[in-house]
């Protein structure tokens, strides 16, 4: 590689952490905005939901112009600007907090249907496919994760909303609510959730992950 070739190398290296620095601001901006719009509804009685539409939210933010660089470059050594830019903990982080009021998150991806990473219109494998499919994949897992962490719906890959939105309407207006009793704690403790119908294995149950079983002092702060 001659020098030119490296000082467009790095330059583009720079573009793409600076891109990165962007989109994660971006991530962290609506994340708290989402906490926010969580902790509104926390006061509210009765059954709690956030519809949130989107064209996504980066899970991992640069990673497909990160693997479009490998793939130009053939160098993989950008990877490694990969730790700790992952998102993930601070989605978890949002849905125990949704979790821990009873609001369950919905969200609706408004990019449409997208075809099948890395083919053309006659089957044929494009270059870049790869950076495409993270690309596709990172800005979805986001949205799945918050609707099911959550006991919400993730409607995506359509062009027509209509249906994922009757599913949302179907799943807010029917709601079932199963009681318990669990001891007190000194600390704020996480619990997971199971749900089953036993004999009905073609119905589908949509519920938290997990609930929050709250402090006295968490509870006096709420």
């Amino acid at each position: 590689m001659s020098v030119d070739d490296e000082i467009v190398k790095i330059q583009v290296q720079a573009q793409i952490l600076a891109f990165a620095e962007e989109e994660s601001d971006v991530v962290t901006d609506t994340l708290a905005n989402l906490s926010n719009t969580v902790r509104l509804l926390a006061g509210l009685e009765g059954h709690r939901s956030v519809i949130f539409v989107s064209s996504g939210l980066s899970t991992t933010p640069g990673i497909d112009l990160m693997y479009q660089y490998s793939d130009i470059f053939r160098d993989n050594a950008i990877f490694a600007e990969l730790f700790g830019r992952e998102r993930a903990g601070d989605y978890r982080t949002l849905a125990s907090w949704a979790n821990g009021h009873g609001v369950r998150i919905y969200t609706l991806d408004a990019t449409g249907l997208a075809p099948p990473a890395g083919f053309g219109a006659e089957d044929t494998f494009v270059a870049q496919s790869r950076s495409i499919w993270a690309g596709e994949r990172d800005l979805q897992e986001s949205l799945v994760y918050m609707a099911r962490a959550t006991g919400g719906v993730a409607v995506f890959n359509t062009n027509d909303v209509t249906v994922g939105l009757e599913t949302i309407r179907e799943d807010i207006s029917s709601v079932y609510s199963l009681g318990f009793t669990v001891e007190s704690v000194q600390r704020d403790a996480a619990h997971r959730i199971r749900v089953e119908l036993p004999g009905h294995p073609d119905y589908e149950v949509r519920h938290r992950r997990w609930i929050i079983n709250k402090s006295e002092e968490t509870r006096i702060l709420d």
